[in-house]
């Protein structure tokens, strides 16, 4: 969309169907992830990019040095502009499958994986959180961090295992808290969550949208135009 029409690309302009995830880098350039497979756009060209991965490419994201990961379930991908590495349970990732990835303030690296908890990277190398730790279940979709510095990890909720539909959690102090159900959100999962440039906290699930206001959750609805849908990106 360039303000006044769409465009469709597919096919013919080299992509293959099921598009997956699309990421812009900081030279303005598009990433588009999908099944095992990454493109590069420019000037409106799609170039394939080469990883080993052989499933879906569930999320691309850029950290704060530019670099450009791909999470997939074949492990975390990070390009440099020149060459490519990939991170795996052998290197101390919690599990290959990789949904989200978060870079913090303080510069830590954050992977959201679905089967193995949470994990996160800093200088001295890899650190795996689970349920021992605080955190709901461990199957985890989704990671924000908001302007206080907190770090949010949405998850599904597979099962209660007595967290009485707690499925997000928030990292503060280098501590996890449990919200839920018992805290106001009906969403039954967090699939997504994004932070507004207000600094409001947006959460989707498969029960529709809620907003986090500091002390609760408010739904957003039919009332405010929203039917009861699921909402799975932001």
């Amino acid at each position: 969309y360039d303000g006044a029409r769409f465009y469709r690309y597919g096919e013919e302009e080299g992509l293959s169907a099921g598009k997956q995830t699309v990421c812009q880098g900081s030279d303005g350039k598009l990433w588009i992830g999908t099944g095992g497979k990454v493109w590069r756009c420019t000037e409106q060209e799609f170039q394939p990019v080469a990883i080993e991965s052989n499933s879906y490419v569930r999320k691309i994201q850029q950290d704060q040095e530019g670099r450009t990961w791909f999470c997939t379930g074949g492990g975390a991908f990070v390009y440099d502009g020149a060459q490519l590495q990939r991170f795996t349970a052998q290197d101390g990732l919690a599990f290959n499958m990789v949904n989200a990835m978060c870079q913090d303030r303080e510069g830590l690296l954050w992977f959201a994986t679905w089967g193995g908890g949470l994990s996160c990277y800093d200088p001295h190398g890899l650190q795996v959180f689970g349920e021992g730790d605080g955190l709901p279940q461990s199957w985890h979709s989704t990671l924000a961090e908001d302007r206080q510095g907190r770090v949010w990890v949405g998850s599904w909720e597979i099962s209660s295992g007595g967290q009485g539909g707690r499925y997000l959690a928030r990292f503060e102090e280098g501590e996890f808290a449990l919200l839920g159900e018992a805290e106001g959100l009906d969403l039954g999962a967090c699939y997504t969550l994004c932070e507004d440039r207000e600094g409001q906290l947006w959460l989707g699930g498969p029960r529709g949208l809620a907003r986090y206001e500091g002390d609760g959750f408010h739904r957003v609805g039919a009332a405010e135009g929203l039917g009861d849908i699921a909402v799975r990106a932001i």
